[in-house]
């Protein structure tokens, strides 16, 4: 993608986001959404629950991820989340590049 002329004319960003990216995307918006209905027992039917499903692999598949990694399933998508969202999630931050102006 970055080595075509439309990319480089429209695009500040020499490489484009990961598949990676955006599984870790989806998992922080659509798996935690998913979670969360169930966490507060809202009613979801499992029709329901398949085509939000459904939504998300069809966006993830047409931003670029390969059939492969796409989850088939929530459970799926759980086991997924755990292994990919998680980490960045409890990552510890960054130290901070600009001096302390206070002390705490």
């Amino acid at each position: 993608m970055p080595q075509s002329p439309h990319w480089r004319a429209v695009a500040d960003e020499t490489v484009p986001i990961s598949a990676a990216d955006i599984l870790v995307t989806f998992h922080s918006l659509g798996t935690h959404v998913h979670r969360k209905l169930l966490d507060w027992k809202i009613p979801d039917p499992a029709a329901d629950q398949e085509a939000f499903l459904h939504s998300w692999q069809v966006a993830i598949h047409l931003l670029g991820v390969p059939y492969e990694p796409i989850p088939r399933t929530w459970a799926e998508a759980e086991a997924q989340s755990a292994r990919v969202l998680t980490p960045v999630l409890t990552r510890p931050p960054r130290a901070s590049r600009w001096p302390r102006t206070c002390s705490a």
